[in-house]
Order: structure tokens, then sequence, then C-alpha cells
């Protein structure tokens, strides 16, 4: 916890900057905004996504794209990366009208692209900049090189990083960026009230939600649901989100035969998402590190864990940091469809093992993910950064007995 921020008597004024706030997939992000507590939070973003809400919300503009630029600068521009690492005139000008007239304290920028853009702007008003990665970063770096070299002379510049889990931290030093900066911090999940476990014995009903990219697995899990039909008849899965794999992963569930057993409900409201998971036996996450990276951390398994679900998903990423293999679920390798069909009629045949397992993922998820207190981490980070540049005043201060 940070010492001087809680002597003094106002709460400082972070910018919270985002490319779009308000998606129904990114839930967490307000309910991270609403937790904190000892800074004042202002929002800017680049879309405002938001069916109602009464944070403080500005916007920067129109993307460059749609901000009068020709296609051939646009098509210049992104052949020279600069839609990621550099902003427009216009988008420089709106940020910087926006930090002259609210004068944060500090600059707490949602991904590191957002930070690419953000940072020299930053830098010309001598405001600290905190970077939180996700991971969307760290996928496009393994594939080239110029993500890479920005991305890392970014993170080096800024105040405070923050990532989503232990192998992000491993990857950026040994990839030549410092890391004594560098908080290890994951997304956390509101631990609401036990709910009754599933009667063990009607027919067994599965989970996956998330967007319908290639990483996340689906397939597989449909391909596991194809495997295991013979011995359970009346398995079911539910795969809530939306995305461009979405008619491929129908036409697989066509070709398997199993159409009538996979239900594809599309993108549903955050609030539906409690409702999924208690329907369920367990949450299904075969995610893998192709074609784009790892999966960095899987917020769907942190709120099946929350709810006490068991979760069946692979060793990638950062998946290991949050389930514990043969306690809070079960990992297996990552492309191996015969062990992750095994594994899910093994847990399947065992309502009791599932049950075990359940009620020690909502211990741990409320051990080590709970939204308020990952919160409160990150705002202690935020409020480090604030007082970077005042603390050794207060600290001169103190020792003259001011």
């Amino acid at each position: 916890m940070s010492e001087g921020p809680d002597r003094l008597p106002h709460r400082p004024r972070v910018a919270f900057v985002c490319v779009r706030y308000g998606e129904p997939e990114k839930e967490y992000l307000r309910r991270q905004v609403a937790a904190f507590t000892r800074v004042e939070t202002r929002i800017l973003a680049w879309a405002d996504h938001r069916a109602g809400g009464d944070e403080a919300l500005d916007l920067v503009g129109p993307r460059w794209e749609s901000n009068g630029g020709s296609r051939v600068v646009c098509a210049i521009r992104r052949r020279l990366g600069l839609e990621s690492f550099a902003p427009s005139a216009a988008e420089r000008d709106s940020i910087a009208r926006y930090l002259d007239a609210t004068r944060p304290a500090a600059i707490y920028a949602h991904v590191g692209f957002v930070g690419m853009r953000v940072l020299p702007i930053a830098r010309n008003h001598g405001i600290p900049l905190v970077v939180h990665l996700h991971g969307i970063e760290l996928q496009r770096a393994q594939r080239d090189r110029r993500t890479a070299h920005h991305l890392i002379d970014t993170l080096d510049a800024s105040s405070h990083v923050i990532v989503v889990a232990r192998y992000m931290k491993t990857w950026l030093r040994e990839h030549g960026a410092r890391t004594d900066h560098v908080r290890v911090i994951p997304m956390g999940a509101p631990i609401a009230p036990e709910t009754s476990v599933p009667e063990s014995s009607r027919d067994p009903r599965l989970v996956a939600i998330g967007r319908l990219v290639p990483c996340k697995g689906f397939d597989r899990a449909i391909e596991a649901v194809a495997d295991v039909r013979d011995r359970f008849p009346g398995v079911r899965l539910r795969i809530v989100g939306d995305g461009p794999e979405r008619e491929r992963l129908e036409k697989l569930a066509a070709v398997l035969g199993v159409e009538r057993h996979v239900a594809f409900l599309g993108r549903r409201p955050a609030s539906e998402t409690r409702e999924h998971l208690d329907w369920s036996d367990l949450l299904i996450h075969p995610a893998s590190d192709d074609p784009d990276g790892p999966e960095a951390f899987g917020v769907a398994i942190t709120e099946a864990m929350a709810a006490g679900r068991p979760v069946l998903a692979t060793e990638c990423g950062g998946i290991p940091d949050q389930v514990v293999s043969g306690e809070s679920g079960v990992l297996v390798r990552q492309h191996d469809r015969a062990a992750l069909s095994e594994a899910l009629f093994s847990l399947l045949a065992s309502p009791e093992r599932r049950r075990r397992m359940g009620t020690a993922a909502r211990a741990r998820a409320a051990a080590c993910f709970d939204a308020t207190e990952m919160a409160a981490r990150v705002e202690d980070v935020l409020l480090d950064a604030a007082y970077a540049r005042v603390r050794p005043l207060f600290a001169g201060l103190a020792a003259r007995g001011v």
C-alpha cells in the first residue's frame, strides 16, 4: 500500500485511456473503475459502448481513418505501423486538450497499443504513464519485431507497467525490457453467493464463453463433445460469444453431427454470464497459442471459478496461474484432442469430483482473484505513479517536522 497518498487531503485524478469503453465482453473494466475509491477516475476513449452509466467519460474523437485522412495516407501509416505506434495529429491535439483541461496526476492506459499512442503526449505534459497489458500486445509482438521494439520502448519509458500473468513479465525480461517497475495483477471477478450444485442425475451441461477467435479453441470444445456424445448422449454445450469463427464452428458442429448438442448464443450481456455458469456443470476453455499467441488470462475462467464451477482448460499462457490442475479443474496439453476428451469424460462421469473441484475453485477465486482486491492493487500502482513527483517533497517536509 502506498504511504504518502493516504496522508493527503484529496484523491488524485487519473485519466483512464482506452479504445472502447462499455463493451459487454469487457465488463471487468467498468467493475474496476467502479471499485476505485482512492483515485478520481476520468475516462477518455475513442468509442463509448455503454448502454448507460454515470462515469465521467470524454471522447478522443474520430479515429484517423474517419477523420479526413486520405486512403493513401492511411495505407502508408498502416504500412509503417503508425496506426498502432503513433497518434495522428487530430488524436494528439484532442488528447493534449483533454489533459490541459483535466490536469490528471497520472495516465492509465488500457493495453499497450494505447500506451504507445499516449506516451509522447504524456511526456510533453510531464504526466506519469501507467500501461496495463492484457496479452494482445505480446501476441502481435511475437510475430512482428517492429511492434516488439516499440512496445518495449514504451514500457521502459513508462512509470509503471501492469501485466495480468507471470509469463508476460518473463517474456518482457527475455526480450530485453526492464521489469523492475512491472507488477503482476490478475484480472478479478466478483465473488457472489454460492449457488446450488447441479443435479447429478440430469444430462451434463458445458459452457464456453468468449470471443469466437482461433486462440480460444472452441473448435476443440466441439470436438470433445463429439467424442463423449456416445457415452453421454444428452450432453449439451452452450457457446456464449460471437466473432469471425462462428460460421466455421457451426459448420464443424454439423460435420461432426453434434449440431443439436451445441447452442451458439451469440454475444450476450455480461449480466447473463452468471446465469450461464449456474446452468452448467463446468467451463471448457481449450485455448492455444496459435496463430496469434497464448491466452494471457481467461476472464471467463475466473468468473467460472467464482461461481463454483470447475474448469477444463489447457496449459496455455496465463491459465496455469488461474487453475490448479487436479484441484480446481483440469489442465491438458494444447492441441491434444485425446487428452481433452478423456479429461472431459472423466469429469462428466464423476459428479462428486466436479463438486469438490467447484468448491476448491470458488475458494481459490476468493483468495486470489477477488475483483475488489485486484482493483485495490491496481489503485496502489496508480497512486504510486500519481505521487511519484511529489513524494520527495513530502519526504523532505516530514524530515523537517512539517
